[in-house]
Formats: C-alpha cells, sequence, structure tokens
C-alpha cells in the first residue's frame, strides 16, 4: 500500500531510536551456494543517525506535490570479514608451496 507519513515516522523511530542516532551490531556467516560450506565469517556494525526535516518549499514542490516535510536518513556501515574457524565446513584454498589461505581473506 502507500505510504503513510506516520508509517514512514514509525520506521525512522524503530531503525533510529527515539534521539535519531543508533548502533547496529551484525554477526553472520557468507556460504557457498552450492555446497553450503561456509566461506567466511562477518561482524559489522552500522552507525545510523538522522538530519532534521525539509520543511515545504519551491525545492521540494519541485520533486513532489505530496511532501509535507522529509527526513534525511544517514547510514555507515563497516564489515570485517574473518577466515572461518576450524570446527565449521570451510572452503580452503591450497597454494601451490602447500600452505593455505586460510587465515587471511582479501
Amino acid at each position: 500500500g502507500k505510504f503513510s507519513n506516520k508509517k514512514v515516522q514509525n520506521f525512522i523511530r524503530a531503525r533510529c531510536g527515539t534521539n535519531g542516532t543508533a548502533i547496529w551490531k551484525y554477526e553472520g556467516a557468507l556460504y557457498d551456494p552450492l555446497d553450503g560450506r561456509t566461506i567466511c565469517n562477518v561482524e559489522g556494525i552500522e552507525l545510523v543517525r538522522t538530519l532534521p526535516a525539509m520543511k515545504k518549499n519551491s525545492t521540494t514542490n519541485l520533486i513532489s506535490k505530496d511532501i509535507n516535510d522529509s527526513t534525511v536518513l544517514l547510514s555507515r556501515k563497516l564489515f570485517c570479514y574473518k577466515a572461518p574457524t576450524a570446527g565449521d565446513d570451510t572452503i580452503t584454498t591450497d597454494n601451490k608451496d602447500g600452505s593455505n589461505n586460510d587465515d587471511f581473506l582479501l
């Protein structure tokens, strides 16, 4: 359905908290879609912040006549990709010299 101003404000409040700033932490893994083995583990953070609403003026009228006000949502994400732990069913990359690259992923 159509996005109402109330639905958008509820989304922003859930995403950024009542003070307009939030930090989210992510954890997970990337898997090979063919056999399900773990390629790497992933950890990340996201910093989310809102900027003050822009009031309706001639510029916003050019964008849409339905805009009463707007909110800018800033998001910065940082992810770290780590080699799988020994207990995971992992994919190894063997080098010609017999060593492997399990300790470092690029």
